[in-house]
This record gives C-alpha cells, structure tokens and sequence, in this order.
C-alpha cells in the first residue's frame, strides 16, 4: 500500500516546514521576527539546503535585514563565520556595519570558487578586513591584490596649485626624511624593563580594626591598609561575607576571598585563612594573623569561561549545540500543537516536556555565550529605559505555582511604584531571572522569603532576602544547570557591564543598576 502523501517524503517535509515556519515568523511582531530571523541564519548556514528554499530565506532575510539591532546582526555574522553560509547571505553580512561584517569575515572559511564569486560584490571595506587575514590561500589573495586600483583611490579632486612645492620645499622635506633616517639606524632601543614576579603568598597581621598592618613580602603598598572588613565590589579591594561575619564574630576563618585592586604583583584575587588573637590580660582582640594564597582559577570570581577553551571556540561549540536544540524545540511545538496532524495525548504530554527541556538548555547554552563575551570583551549592551518593576512583577508571577507547591511565601514591596532603570533590556531580563532562580527554588515549606524594588541615590535596587536560612551560595537548584558559583558571576559581570553592582552577603542578594535620568527628571518635575 502506498505511503499517505504527507509521509512519502518525510525529511523534505520537516525541512519545508522549518522554511515556511521562519519566513511566517519574520512577518510577525518585533519579537517574532527576531527569533525568526536568528532561525533563519541557522538554516541558512547548515549545508544541504535545497536551492529554492534558501533563495526563499534570503529574500525573507535581507527584507528583515534593517529592522534588526546591530547585536543581532553581529550574532548572525558569528552564526555564519563558523558555518556554511551561501554566498548571498555572506555578501549581505559582509556589506554590513564594519563591525559585523569583521565578526563574519575575520574567520570564515570558503572554497576559491565562492570567494571568487563574493568578491566583486564585497565593499572596499569588506575586501580590506580579508587583506588583514593570513591564512588565505594565494589564489584568493591574488584575487584581492586585482581590487587594488579600485580599492585605494582617493575620491575627490586635487587643486594643482595646492599641490606645487618649491625647491626649497623639497629640499628642507628631503633633509628632515635623511634625518629621521639617521636616527634610526643610530638609535640603541631600549633595554626592556623586568616585570616583577608575581607574589603566590604572603603572611600578614592585623590591628583590632581589622586593617592589615603587616606583611611579610615587598608589595607592602597594595596590601597595608586593607580592612578585613570591607565587602569586595565586584573588582575589589575588600573581603567576601564569610571574611567579614567571621571578625565580626571574632571567630577564625579559613579559605575565604580577599580581592586586591592594584596592578602589582600583590594585585588579584587571595584565598585568606586566619585565627584572631586576643590580649592575655583583657581578653581583648588585638589583631588577626593569617596567610594568603592564590585563588585557584575555579575559585576567581572572574573565571567566566571554561578553563583551556578560547571565547571563540566556546562560541563555536555554542552554535553547534544551538542548532539541535533549536530544532528539537521546533518539533516538539509542532507535535504538541498538532500541526502536522492529531496527536494522542501523552505523546502532547511528552512533546510539552521535551520543548521545556530544550529551552532550559538554550537559557544555559545562551548564559555560557554571554560569559564567553564578557570573558573576551566583545559583549554589546545597548543602554535604554527599562521599566525594572514590570520585569521583576512578571518573573515573580512565573514563580508563583513553585512557592505554592513548597508551601513557601514571597512579601513583596515596592512594585506598585515605577523604578526606572538606564540599561540593556535583554540583560535586565536575564540577571532578574537568574537572581531569582538563585533564590525563590531553594525555599523549604512554610519558609517566608522577601523581596523589595526601591529607587534611590541614583540606582535601582532589587533585594532578595531568605532570613531563615545562610548564605545563598549553601544550596545549590538542580534546575541551574551551570551551577550556582557560575550563575553568581554571571549576575555580578552583567550587572558590572552596565555600571551596576551585585552584592551577595548571608541570605540577602542586593542588585543595583543605574537609574534613568530622564525617568528621574520627569518624577522630580512631577
């Protein structure tokens, strides 16, 4: 018996569905079309796509081209730099801002035959970032040398009285070019300067206050003064909170985190362990005496990436996991949604799940993405006003059912009045969610948490506090799948990007980002 029509070709199917599902989606609203667009490059960029079909993304994608952000025109560019992008696509990219066109041209591979193609529709910008490239055969090369005289003609005209010199001219221009000449030939460069080593340990002692008063190693600048009281902020100086509630219990404190902002050898990230001493006669402390060592690179707070794997090749890795994840979510959406025909209900059921798992790894896969740009400097936020309240009212609402189901309570303060902050919205959206995974999981039955949105000193603040339980960092949410160590860096580097801090001490998570001035101005006027 021959095969229902909607099966003979099953794997042609799927495809043309993902096709049309992305060109529907770029005629939608402004969100739509951004992840329509994101979907349409992954496509664009995996080999084998019939011919027809991507003339089809193309069209929808260079119509959808202007009205996307620079970053997402940027992250489109890395897609196809470590794809198989057609020629179309490249050209599209390349002619880009100079910015996106270098994201996808300083590393995209192509055969000789493309790039003989591409090449005489690339702009003279475009052909000068691969004349920067090494590792472009002679062929392609070669190529780029015969734009040369295209290329590199100044536009404009030249006054030809401008342009004459005298003699004299001449002749006082050729002696200072000898000059400069003789210097360098004559001229001894210099003996380079020794960096001093860089200091792995070092003793010290405190006075009562808490303030270092005595070390045992040269760099004593960097290092006298330092209060063993003072919270780190983000770079530093200061100690963590397990240094800090430790002297204020006068008690002893092992491996926690000293921070040292200083550029010499002192300078960087400390694990302190020390024991106080107390006066014979009194029993008054007199001091703290203890030892540093280095922070192991899993201990660094600014450990963002994976130990041994470049931001590029971590951006690699996250494009390959991408693209099947992106494509188990759409299948699942389609079975759950029964577009593709009736469905029994545990297999809905099933597909539900699986599209919920698949954008759990997405969030995770997207979180490693943002700490590789971060770790290589190459992470863009646009700053805008964004309503802080209404992002954090919709992200606790999500929560809701959780807290329900643990028997847990959420007071919450200060969301009825507007709190305005100067950021990146996409980034505000992913440092509230990650501070409140971080926290309202890990609630026990009939434990009441608190949360609180205030405006005030130029910042925006969100405090998260569980008074009935330690430090944050005590539990650890199965469903933060990089962990909670990582997920605390990521929200301190965000918020450190965007001119923010982020606080962690006890049970209290403090975040802070720069208010709106023009939201403020407008509130004082009122």
């Amino acid at each position: 018996m021959d095969s229902p029509p909607h099966l003979a070709d099953s794997d042609q199917t799927r495809f043309d569905d993902r096709v049309r599902t992305a060109i529907s989606g770029l005629l939608g609203d402004a969100a739509a079309r951004v992840a329509a667009w994101r979907q349409a490059i992954d496509l664009l960029c995996q080999p084998g796509l019939d011919p027809a079909d991507s003339d089809m993304l193309i069209d929808a994608a260079v119509g959808a081209h202007g009205a996307m952000a620079v970053e997402t025109r940027r992250e489109a560019a890395r897609v196809a730099a470590f794809g198989s992008p057609p020629p179309a696509l490249v050209v599209l990219l390349a002619n880009d801002r100079p910015v996106v066109a270098t994201d996808m041209l300083a590393t995209l591979t192509l055969p000789n035959a493309a790039w003989s193609e591409i090449l005489p529709q690339l702009s003279p910008v475009a052909r000068g970032i691969l004349r920067a490239r090494r590792d472009l055969d002679s062929v392609t090369r070669v190529a780029l040398a015969s734009f040369g005289p295209v290329d590199f003609v100044l536009s404009g005209s030249i006054d030809p009285a401008a342009a004459m010199v005298s003699d004299a001219g001449l002749t006082r221009i050729a002696d200072l070019v000898a000059r400069i000449e003789a210097y360098r030939q004559t001229r001894q460069a210099p003996p380079p300067v020794p960096l001093p080593d860089r200091l792995m340990e070092f003793a010290f002692e405190s006075d009562a206050a808490a303030v270092i008063r005595w070390v045992d190693v040269a760099d004593r600048a960097a290092l006298i003064g330092t209060s063993l009281v003072a919270l780190a902020d983000g770079a530093g100086p200061g100690v963590d909170a397990a240094a800090m509630g430790a002297v204020r219990r006068r008690s002893a404190f092992r491996d926690a985190r000293l921070t040292i902002a200083s550029d010499t050898p002192a300078g960087g990230e400390w694990r302190i362990s020390a024991t106080p001493a107390f006066d014979d006669a009194t029993g008054r402390l007199i001091g703290y005496r203890g030892i540093a060592r280095r922070a192991a690179l899993h201990q660094r707070a600014d450990a963002m990436a994976a130990p041994g794997l470049s931001a590029d090749s971590l951006r690699q890795l996250v494009h390959e996991l991408r693209t099947p994840l992106n494509a188990i979510g759409g299948f699942a959406e389609l079975i759950e949604r029964q577009l593709m025909g009736p469905v029994a209900a545990p297999y809905r059921e099933a597909a539900e799940g699986i599209g919920a798992n698949a954008q759990t790894l997405i969030e995770a896969i997207d979180d490693l993405e943002t700490a590789a740009r971060i770790d290589g400097r190459s992470l863009t936020l646009t700053p805008e006003p964004v309503a802080l309240h209404r992002i954090v009212g919709a992200l606790v609402d999500t929560y809701r059912p959780l807290l329900d189901a643990r028997d847990a309570k959420l007071n919450v303060d200060g969301l009825d009045a507007p709190v305005t902050v100067a950021a990146d919205a996409q980034a505000v959206t992913r440092l509230v969610s990650r501070m409140l995974g971080a926290v309202l999981p890990l609630a026990d039955a009939g434990e009441t948490l608190r949360l609180s949105l205030t405006l005030g000193d130029g910042f925006g603040r969100l405090v998260i506090e569980r008074p009935d339980a330690g430090a944050a960092a005590d539990g650890d949410d199965p469903a933060l799948l990089l962990g909670l160590d990582f997920s605390m860096r990521l929200i301190r580097s965000l918020a450190r990007q965007m001119g923010g801090a982020f606080h962690a001490e006890g049970g209290r998570l403090t975040l802070s980002l720069p208010a709106d001035a023009t939201a403020a101005a407008e509130d004082h006027r009122g």
